[in-house]
């Protein structure tokens, strides 16, 4: 559910939508979620990244979801590995991709894992104004 309210916030972002004209369904959204903890793994908490922080956008249970928002930055920062880049499960990186198998699973970052990662953090460093000065990640 999270993954594909994501999706439909990134086409209105894309179009700049005005989130105001919405208000009442985000509240609704924002409620619906903010008691839950996000799944594992790079997509889940991407996804609900995206989705609380158009909370803190319209201005609604801000310092709950910025509370939340760190809580999952500090979550976050435990995917990230030896090699600096963050892997999409907290012990391994990806060992299987679209059916077929990715070598190695080892400890060290992997392209989808630090991709994700890298713009959750971006996302909760401009929502929870941590002046990190992350540089805006484009996927």
């Amino acid at each position: 559910r999270i993954n594909g309210i994501m999706k439909v916030f990134t086409g209105l972002d894309a179009i700049n939508y005005d989130y105001a004209k919405i208000e009442s369904l985000v509240k609704t959204i924002v409620d619906s979620i903010i008691k839950r903890n996000p799944d594992k793994g790079g997509c889940n908490l991407y996804d609900y990244v995206y989705v609380l922080s158009k909370a803190i956008s319209i201005n609604y249970r801000v310092k709950e979801s910025k509370e939340k928002l760190i809580k999952i930055y500090n979550k976050t920062l435990t995917y990230q590995q030896k090699d600096g880049g963050f892997s999409y499960s907290p012990n391994h990186s990806r060992t299987e991709m679209y059916g077929k198998k990715i070598p190695n699973g080892k400890g060290i970052g992997d392209v989808h894992g630090t991709t994700l990662h890298c713009m959750s953090l971006w996302i909760i460093d401009n929502a929870c104004n941590l002046n990190l000065k992350l540089n805006t990640v484009e996927s």
